[in-house]
């Protein structure tokens, strides 16, 4: 039901509220239950009401907010969203690295991918991956934000999503973290899937490329999603 739908439904339910109550009123009095229009059996009568219309009123504001709704899939990201995240990148990287570091943000993280193909997954090398992804999901009840995932891979029907982390980790990143894990959910919903996402760390070099602390905190506060096998922490030298 849309906003517009919605509205009309409630605005009858309450001038049909309005009008039982009346109704009420002037068959008790007709049948001499109230011997005059008292205001307290009004309000009584208003309260009932009321109290009847409740929880319409929740099955209207709720029940289409179902992550189960509409279509959720794998695509390339939008190549204009991927310019944008790699400006934000590589402004992240400089802010942190003062100039330090002589890698870009792609060398950064294809040393990354290699370290963790080498040491975490030898089951897979680097063309199993597909460079900037987004879960598009068509009629979410939430929002329309679709982050980008740095990679993609699924290998012997094994799906999963790769998100490469080498600045600090503050709060707004967590609120983005959130996102990717909840547009995950819905996907696994909508389409019966496992889909999980791996987050790659990298730890703090001499340059300044890294994360330094916030890790157990950011795996504490995720814990859930952890044990759950939604996400995984991969910490790389």
């Amino acid at each position: 039901m849309n906003n517009g739908k919605c509205s009309k439904f409630i605005s009858a339910v309450l001038y049909t509220t309005v009008f039982l109550v009346i109704l009420a009123v002037i068959i008790l009095r007709f049948c001499g239950v109230i011997k005059e229009f008292d205001i307290e059996y009004i309000y009584l009568l208003l309260l009932l009401s009321v109290l009847a219309v409740i929880p319409q009123f929740k099955k209207i504001s709720f029940r289409d907010l179902s992550l189960e709704k509409g279509t959720s899939s794998v695509k390339n990201a939008d190549q204009e969203l991927v310019n944008k995240t790699e400006k934000e990148e590589r402004n992240e990287l400089s802010k942190q690295a003062k100039g330090k570091s002589k890698k870009t943000v792609s060398e950064i993280k294809a040393a990354m991918l290699e370290a963790y193909c080498k040491n975490r997954d030898s089951t897979l090398n680097k063309d199993d991956f597909d460079k900037n992804r987004q879960i598009v999901h068509v009629g979410d009840p939430i929002n329309t934000d679709n982050p980008i995932y740095s990679w993609y891979t699924n290998k012997n029907g094994r799906e999963c999503l790769y998100e490469a982390k080498f600045t600090e980790i503050n709060k707004a990143y967590y609120n983005k973290l959130y996102v990717m894990l909840a547009k995950i959910i819905s996907y696994n919903k909508i389409n019966g899937k496992k889909l999980k996402l791996v987050l790659l760390l990298k730890r703090m070099d001499k340059d300044g490329v890294g994360v330094s602390s916030g890790i157990d905190n950011l795996e504490d506060t995720f814990s859930p999603a952890i044990d759950s096998g939604l996400l995984r922490v991969e910490v790389l030298s």
